[in-house]
């Protein structure tokens, strides 16, 4: 039998893994494989998502969330210029949208969230 050690934020966890003669994991040698992995999130390299795109959607999200709100502000405070104010709130979520949508992914995928990939949004990288 074989010893495995690992560290996780300074509980020592041990496990006696069983050596079988296909080299299988038992049931309970899965789970602690699971909860190690799960445990120790910073052990796995991630994928660094596309610069341009994450630039472009970092740049719609914080470009859409003020848009949005100079036209709050202009319709709450300037009474007279209500219509700008509605020009200015529409045009801010027709940017904030998608700016939000391709944060959310790229954060997702970064993180390594099932479902998530940077397959799902455009890419703006020359590759």
């Amino acid at each position: 039998m074989a010893r495995r050690n690992s560290k996780n934020n300074g509980v020592e966890l041990e496990h006696l893994i069983s050596q079988s003669d296909d080299n299988s994991l038992s049931k309970e040698d899965e789970k602690f494989e699971r909860f190690v992995r799960n445990r120790l999130p910073l052990r796995k390299r991630r994928t660094p998502p596309p610069p341009k795109t994450t630039f472009a959607a970092m740049l719609m999200l914080v470009g859409g969330t003020f848009v949005s709100l100079v036209g709050m502000y202009v319709f709450f405070y300037r009474k007279d210029e209500r219509d700008r104010a509605y020009a200015l709130f529409f045009i801010g979520a027709l940017i904030l949208i998608p700016g939000s949508y391709a944060s959310l992914n790229l954060f997702g995928a970064y993180l390594d969230w099932p479902g998530y990939s940077y397959d799902a949004i455009p890419s703006y990288d020359d590759e």
